[in-house]
């Protein structure tokens, strides 16, 4: 091959099965287009960039069809007429979703199959609220083992939640499915195009290609990416108690750890609607208290309200109790004091936040 053919085969690739190229006039489906949209692809630094960012131009202008409301119809009733717990969720911004994901672009974004229009899998909504769950109770981190050290009712609500895997000491022991099912979250039809354009700039490629220090004097490298906005309908389905628990666990997680790619960059955040927080806090006013010793506990505090039990570790209940006066913490020992506290329910349990004192 001679060098001016060497040239000419690196300028430009040509796709195959170019009569299935897909038409920006008349196609509404940004995910064929994605794959389908072009038939010759620069491969030149400057043809790429402009070729790149005229195509995002034209697909960020994209509507979702009709058929697709038609669809979020059908489902929106199918969780009515269910026992689904829903939450509808406000992209804070904009959301990176299977930008590692092959594509030609190089910077895919996870769309529906059949419609075209951004959705968040449910497995990956059931992987992010697992590892904030597993953070939130961890007495420590194993670095060896690479896995969060909890006590066992934690890993007990996890293990409820999400399922339990085998026991391998157990030949016998298959694991247990989770009690929640946790659906696709599906983007919801509204003013909004699914669809943004984003530039992402790397101003130091080559001190990342481990080529040479970081300076002022780099060249900053745009980079053209495709991100979602806009709002999602999220549910989850199970018993009662544990789907209350998980569609709040869901709301949290989404508004202060985010979901997605380049979450440190401020990306896959979504807005607070109510304070959730306080969703699943509870007084209990003049609460029976008692005493007692719990195998792997210890010593516990143990409240019974309205047919509901919490309890918790004595020493971390420890300043609540020492406010108590010499008579009250008497009643406690001999398991007769009637106290008002603050709980925060846990799946179907509830855990003494701490006891309260009036004014």
């Amino acid at each position: 091959m001679s060098n001016q053919e060497k040239v000419l085969t690196m300028t430009e690739i040509t796709f195959r099965r170019a009569e299935y190229k897909a038409s920006l006039e008349n196609c509404h489906h940004p995910g064929l287009m994605l794959e389908r949209g072009f038939e010759k692809w620069k491969t030149s630094n400057k043809q790429y960039n402009e070729q790149k960012k005229e195509f995002y131009n034209q697909l960020v202008k994209l509507e979702h069809n009709k058929l697709y409301e038609s669809a979020f119809c059908r489902w929106k009733d199918y969780l009515d007429q269910t026992n689904c717990k829903n939450w509808k969720g406000e992209v804070d911004g904009r959301l990176y979703l299977g930008l590692g994901e092959a594509n030609p672009l190089e910077s895919s974004v996870t769309l529906h199959h059949t419609y075209g229009v951004p959705f968040i899998p449910g497995s990956a909504i059931k992987g992010v609220l697992h590892h904030a769950l597993l953070r939130h109770y961890a007495k420590s981190y194993d670095k060896t083992k690479k896995k969060f050290i909890l006590e066992d009712k934690a890993l007990n609500i996890i293990n409820v939640l999400f399922g339990r895997d085998p026991d391998t000491t157990n030949p016998h022991d298959i694991g247990d499915a989770g009690y929640v099912s946790f659906n696709d979250a599906w983007w919801i039809p509204g003013n909004l195009k699914p669809l943004a354009k984003e530039i992402v700039t790397v101003h130091h490629q080559e001190y990342y290609a481990n080529k040479q220090p970081a300076t002022d004097f780099d060249s900053p490298n745009p980079n053209q990416h495709v991100a979602i906005q806009g709002e999602f309908l999220f549910s989850v389905q199970g018993e009662s108690c544990w789907s209350d628990f998980a569609i709040i666990l869901l709301q949290q997680t989404l508004q202060n750890t985010g979901i997605g790619a380049k979450i440190s960059s401020g990306y896959g955040f979504f807005k607070a609607g109510t304070p959730v927080q306080e969703e699943i806090k509870e007084i209990w006013p003049n609460a029976q208290l008692t005493r007692h010793t719990k195998t792997g506990k210890g010593m516990v505090v143990e409240a019974i309200y309205d047919g509901k039990k919490a309890d918790q570790k004595w020493e971390i209940l420890k300043n609540s109790i020492d406010n108590l006066s010499a008579a009250s913490l008497n009643r406690l020992k001999n398991r007769s004091l009637e106290h008002s506290i603050s709980v925060e329910k846990i799946g179907n349990g509830y855990l003494i936040l701490g006891l309260i004192f009036e004014e």
